[in-house]
Protein backbone atom coordinates (compact mmCIF):
# COMPACT_ATOMS: atom_id res chain seq x y z
CA UNK A 1 0.00 0.00 0.00
CA UNK A 2 1.19 3.34 -1.34
CA UNK A 3 -0.20 6.54 0.13
CA UNK A 4 0.27 9.08 -2.28
CA UNK A 5 -1.21 12.16 0.09
CA UNK A 6 -2.14 11.79 3.57
CA UNK A 7 -4.10 14.77 4.71
CA UNK A 8 -6.37 14.34 7.74
CA UNK A 9 -5.59 11.93 11.40
CA UNK A 10 -8.45 11.40 14.07
CA UNK A 11 -8.15 9.85 17.11
CA UNK A 12 -11.37 8.05 17.61
CA UNK A 13 -13.64 7.43 20.72
CA UNK A 14 -12.61 3.31 20.16
CA UNK A 15 -8.79 4.74 20.09
CA UNK A 16 -7.69 3.70 17.40
CA UNK A 17 -6.14 6.38 14.64
CA UNK A 18 -7.70 7.02 11.84
CA UNK A 19 -5.82 8.14 8.85
CA UNK A 20 -6.75 9.89 5.08
CA UNK A 21 -5.74 10.95 1.71
CA UNK A 22 -5.65 9.01 -1.51
CA UNK A 23 -3.48 6.23 -3.59
CA UNK A 24 -2.83 5.31 -7.09
CA UNK A 25 -1.32 6.19 -10.67
CA UNK A 26 1.93 8.06 -9.86
CA UNK A 27 2.07 11.67 -11.64
CA UNK A 28 -0.31 14.77 -10.62
CA UNK A 29 -2.51 13.34 -13.76
CA UNK A 30 -2.71 9.82 -12.69
CA UNK A 31 -6.11 8.15 -11.05
CA UNK A 32 -6.21 8.03 -7.93
CA UNK A 33 -8.81 6.59 -4.93
CA UNK A 34 -9.74 7.74 -1.77
CA UNK A 35 -7.90 5.92 1.15
CA UNK A 36 -8.87 4.97 4.44
CA UNK A 37 -6.37 3.59 6.84
CA UNK A 38 -7.04 2.38 10.97
CA UNK A 39 -3.88 2.15 13.03
CA UNK A 40 -4.00 0.82 16.67
CA UNK A 41 -2.58 2.70 19.48
CA UNK A 42 0.39 1.52 19.61
CA UNK A 43 0.89 3.34 15.65
CA UNK A 44 0.64 -0.21 13.99
CA UNK A 45 -1.84 -0.83 10.95
CA UNK A 46 -5.06 -2.78 12.69
CA UNK A 47 -5.37 -5.59 10.16
CA UNK A 48 -8.69 -6.43 11.88
CA UNK A 49 -10.16 -3.26 9.58
CA UNK A 50 -11.43 -4.57 6.23
CA UNK A 51 -8.64 -7.32 6.70
CA UNK A 52 -5.84 -5.04 5.92
CA UNK A 53 -6.18 -2.27 7.52
CA UNK A 54 -7.29 -0.06 4.67
CA UNK A 55 -9.69 0.71 1.90
CA UNK A 56 -9.52 2.29 -1.18
CA UNK A 57 -12.74 3.90 -2.84
CA UNK A 58 -12.99 5.13 -6.31
CA UNK A 59 -15.42 7.71 -7.02
CA UNK A 60 -14.91 8.66 -10.40
CA UNK A 61 -11.72 8.07 -12.59
CA UNK A 62 -9.58 11.40 -12.21
CA UNK A 63 -8.18 11.95 -9.32
CA UNK A 64 -10.33 11.64 -6.05
CA UNK A 65 -9.02 13.02 -2.09
CA UNK A 66 -9.97 12.48 1.10
CA UNK A 67 -9.37 15.45 3.11
CA UNK A 68 -10.87 14.98 6.39
CA UNK A 69 -12.17 12.19 8.02
CA UNK A 70 -14.76 11.86 10.78
CA UNK A 71 -16.99 9.31 13.89
CA UNK A 72 -20.36 9.04 13.16
CA UNK A 73 -22.16 8.83 16.95
CA UNK A 74 -22.62 5.33 16.03
CA UNK A 75 -19.35 4.62 14.95
CA UNK A 76 -19.56 5.00 10.86
CA UNK A 77 -16.48 6.80 9.59
CA UNK A 78 -16.68 9.54 6.92
CA UNK A 79 -14.66 10.75 4.96
CA UNK A 80 -14.83 14.22 2.70
CA UNK A 81 -13.43 15.40 0.33
CA UNK A 82 -12.64 15.89 -3.82
CA UNK A 83 -13.57 13.84 -7.29
CA UNK A 84 -11.75 15.42 -10.18
CA UNK A 85 -13.71 15.51 -13.47
CA UNK A 86 -10.50 16.26 -15.72
CA UNK A 87 -10.99 13.59 -18.70
CA UNK A 88 -15.03 13.59 -17.88
CA UNK A 89 -17.44 16.47 -17.01
CA UNK A 90 -14.09 19.06 -16.64
CA UNK A 91 -15.42 19.89 -12.75
CA UNK A 92 -13.95 19.26 -9.49
CA UNK A 93 -17.26 17.97 -6.98
CA UNK A 94 -17.28 17.40 -3.65
CA UNK A 95 -17.52 13.87 -2.69
CA UNK A 96 -18.83 11.66 0.65
CA UNK A 97 -18.41 8.60 1.53
CA UNK A 98 -19.50 6.42 4.82
CA UNK A 99 -17.94 3.34 5.81
CA UNK A 100 -19.22 0.89 8.35
CA UNK A 101 -17.19 0.22 11.26
CA UNK A 102 -16.63 -2.20 14.37
CA UNK A 103 -17.15 -0.16 17.27
CA UNK A 104 -19.48 -1.15 19.79
CA UNK A 105 -21.31 2.13 20.77
CA UNK A 106 -22.17 2.62 24.37
CA UNK A 107 -26.04 2.02 25.02
CA UNK A 108 -27.14 2.34 29.05
CA UNK A 109 -30.28 0.53 30.06
CA UNK A 110 -31.71 -1.95 32.80
CA UNK A 111 -35.15 -3.48 33.90
CA UNK A 112 -36.18 -2.83 37.12
CA UNK A 113 -37.63 -6.26 39.28
CA UNK A 114 -40.83 -4.42 39.85
CA UNK A 115 -42.20 -0.38 39.29
CA UNK A 116 -44.70 -0.86 42.13
CA UNK A 117 -43.98 -2.11 45.41
CA UNK A 118 -44.78 -1.29 49.26
CA UNK A 119 -42.71 0.36 51.98
CA UNK A 120 -40.11 -1.17 53.46
CA UNK A 121 -39.40 -3.56 49.69
CA UNK A 122 -36.88 -4.13 47.69
CA UNK A 123 -36.00 -4.26 43.95
CA UNK A 124 -33.40 -5.81 42.03
CA UNK A 125 -32.20 -3.43 38.89
CA UNK A 126 -30.65 -5.23 36.13
CA UNK A 127 -28.31 -4.05 33.52
CA UNK A 128 -28.83 -4.11 30.05
CA UNK A 129 -26.50 -1.74 28.51
CA UNK A 130 -24.53 -2.22 25.34
CA UNK A 131 -21.05 -1.92 24.53
CA UNK A 132 -17.76 -2.73 26.38
CA UNK A 133 -19.02 -1.34 30.01
CA UNK A 134 -16.28 -1.15 32.91
CA UNK A 135 -18.25 0.83 34.74
CA UNK A 136 -21.74 1.68 36.66
CA UNK A 137 -22.98 4.58 38.08
CA UNK A 138 -26.69 4.57 39.48
CA UNK A 139 -28.40 7.13 41.29
CA UNK A 140 -31.90 5.71 43.08
CA UNK A 141 -34.36 8.58 43.96
CA UNK A 142 -35.36 7.78 47.32
CA UNK A 143 -33.86 4.51 47.86
CA UNK A 144 -31.07 3.38 50.11
CA UNK A 145 -28.56 2.70 49.23
CA UNK A 146 -29.07 6.13 47.03
CA UNK A 147 -25.72 5.38 44.58
CA UNK A 148 -24.75 2.31 43.15
CA UNK A 149 -21.14 0.68 41.18
CA UNK A 150 -22.37 -2.69 41.36
CA UNK A 151 -24.05 -3.86 37.96
CA UNK A 152 -27.00 -5.39 39.69
CA UNK A 153 -27.84 -3.69 42.81
CA UNK A 154 -30.34 -4.46 45.19
CA UNK A 155 -32.15 -1.12 46.47
CA UNK A 156 -34.22 -0.67 49.57
CA UNK A 157 -36.93 1.91 49.49
CA UNK A 158 -38.42 3.25 52.92
CA UNK A 159 -40.00 6.22 51.93
CA UNK A 160 -43.58 6.31 50.24
CA UNK A 161 -43.34 8.07 46.81
CA UNK A 162 -42.84 8.27 43.19
CA UNK A 163 -38.88 8.10 42.22
CA UNK A 164 -36.53 8.56 39.64
CA UNK A 165 -33.60 5.81 38.73
CA UNK A 166 -30.37 7.21 36.62
CA UNK A 167 -27.77 4.70 35.32
CA UNK A 168 -24.74 5.89 33.82
CA UNK A 169 -22.46 3.88 32.26
CA UNK A 170 -18.70 4.44 30.96
CA UNK A 171 -16.44 2.02 28.76
CA UNK A 172 -13.03 3.87 30.30
CA UNK A 173 -13.14 6.60 28.14
CA UNK A 174 -17.01 7.61 27.01
CA UNK A 175 -19.98 7.90 28.62
CA UNK A 176 -23.77 7.43 28.44
CA UNK A 177 -26.59 8.29 30.86
CA UNK A 178 -30.24 6.96 30.78
CA UNK A 179 -32.70 8.79 33.85
CA UNK A 180 -35.86 7.05 33.74
CA UNK A 181 -38.01 9.66 35.84
CA UNK A 182 -41.05 8.34 37.95
CA UNK A 183 -39.93 4.83 37.83
CA UNK A 184 -40.51 3.36 41.14
CA UNK A 185 -43.81 3.77 42.62
CA UNK A 186 -43.54 2.99 46.96
CA UNK A 187 -47.13 2.91 48.63
CA UNK A 188 -48.02 2.76 52.40
CA UNK A 189 -49.74 -0.53 52.06
CA UNK A 190 -51.41 0.33 55.21
CA UNK A 191 -54.91 -1.06 55.03
CA UNK A 192 -54.38 -2.95 51.32
CA UNK A 193 -57.69 -4.93 51.34
CA UNK A 194 -59.51 -1.39 51.00
CA UNK A 195 -57.40 -0.66 48.03
CA UNK A 196 -58.80 -0.61 44.66
CA UNK A 197 -57.51 -3.43 42.75
CA UNK A 198 -56.70 -3.96 39.14
CA UNK A 199 -55.88 -7.21 37.05
CA UNK A 200 -53.73 -6.81 33.78
CA UNK A 201 -52.95 -9.35 31.39
CA UNK A 202 -50.81 -8.89 27.79
CA UNK A 203 -50.78 -12.09 25.84
CA UNK A 204 -49.44 -13.84 23.67
CA UNK A 205 -45.68 -14.04 25.18
CA UNK A 206 -43.36 -14.34 23.16
CA UNK A 207 -45.57 -12.27 20.67
CA UNK A 208 -45.26 -12.05 17.01
CA UNK A 209 -47.07 -9.18 15.25
CA UNK A 210 -50.23 -8.50 17.59
CA UNK A 211 -50.42 -8.39 21.08
CA UNK A 212 -53.81 -8.60 23.33
CA UNK A 213 -54.36 -6.48 26.72
CA UNK A 214 -56.80 -7.01 29.38
CA UNK A 215 -57.02 -4.68 32.32
CA UNK A 216 -59.95 -3.98 34.73
CA UNK A 217 -60.42 -1.60 37.52
CA UNK A 218 -63.39 -0.17 39.31
CA UNK A 219 -63.10 3.31 38.11
CA UNK A 220 -61.59 3.99 35.20
CA UNK A 221 -62.48 3.19 32.12
CA UNK A 222 -59.15 3.64 30.12
CA UNK A 223 -54.96 3.98 30.70
CA UNK A 224 -52.17 4.94 28.85
CA UNK A 225 -49.86 1.98 27.40
CA UNK A 226 -46.18 2.84 26.97
CA UNK A 227 -44.16 -0.03 25.05
CA UNK A 228 -40.19 0.73 25.95
CA UNK A 229 -36.88 -1.13 24.82
CA UNK A 230 -34.50 -2.02 27.09
CA UNK A 231 -32.81 1.32 27.00
CA UNK A 232 -35.73 3.37 28.29
CA UNK A 233 -37.25 4.50 25.09
CA UNK A 234 -40.65 4.83 24.67
CA UNK A 235 -41.15 3.00 20.98
CA UNK A 236 -45.35 2.97 20.79
CA UNK A 237 -47.59 4.63 22.59
CA UNK A 238 -51.66 4.47 22.89
CA UNK A 239 -54.51 4.92 24.87
CA UNK A 240 -56.68 1.80 25.55
CA UNK A 241 -59.95 1.31 26.97
CA UNK A 242 -61.15 -0.77 29.72
CA UNK A 243 -61.41 -5.23 28.69
CA UNK A 244 -59.68 -6.81 25.74
CA UNK A 245 -57.46 -4.69 23.55
CA UNK A 246 -55.05 -5.30 20.98
CA UNK A 247 -51.81 -3.72 19.21
CA UNK A 248 -50.13 -4.09 15.91
CA UNK A 249 -46.75 -4.49 17.52
CA UNK A 250 -45.22 -5.71 13.61
CA UNK A 251 -43.10 -2.61 12.95
CA UNK A 252 -41.03 -3.41 16.19
CA UNK A 253 -37.67 -5.40 15.98
CA UNK A 254 -37.32 -8.71 17.47
CA UNK A 255 -36.27 -8.35 21.36
CA UNK A 256 -37.33 -7.75 24.62
CA UNK A 257 -39.74 -4.79 25.87
CA UNK A 258 -41.74 -3.23 28.52
CA UNK A 259 -45.08 -2.45 28.39
CA UNK A 260 -46.78 0.17 31.26
CA UNK A 261 -49.82 0.17 31.46
CA UNK A 262 -50.70 3.59 33.54
CA UNK A 263 -54.10 5.44 35.04
CA UNK A 264 -54.98 6.59 37.89
CA UNK A 265 -55.68 3.07 39.68
CA UNK A 266 -52.82 1.34 38.53
CA UNK A 267 -49.18 1.48 37.19
CA UNK A 268 -48.13 -2.20 35.51
CA UNK A 269 -45.24 -2.93 34.15
CA UNK A 270 -44.96 -6.49 32.08
CA UNK A 271 -42.17 -8.19 30.03
CA UNK A 272 -42.90 -8.58 26.33
CA UNK A 273 -40.67 -10.70 24.27
CA UNK A 274 -41.20 -10.21 20.44
CA UNK A 275 -39.70 -12.98 18.65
Amino acid sequence: MIIDNAFDLYFGSDQKIYLCGNTGAPGAGGSKDFLLLRYLPDGSIDTSFNSSGYVTTEIRVDSDAAFSVKLQADGKIVLAGMSSGLTTTQRNNVALVRYLNDIVTLNAGFIAGATEICKEESIVFTDQSEGNVTSWEWHFEGGDPETSNEQNPTIYYETVGVFDVRLTISDGMNYNTLLMEDLITVNDCTGLDEKIQALVRIYPIPAKDVICIDFETRKSTSANLSIFNPQGRIVKQDIIEQGKSTMNIGGLNKGIYFVKIQNAELNNTVKLIIE
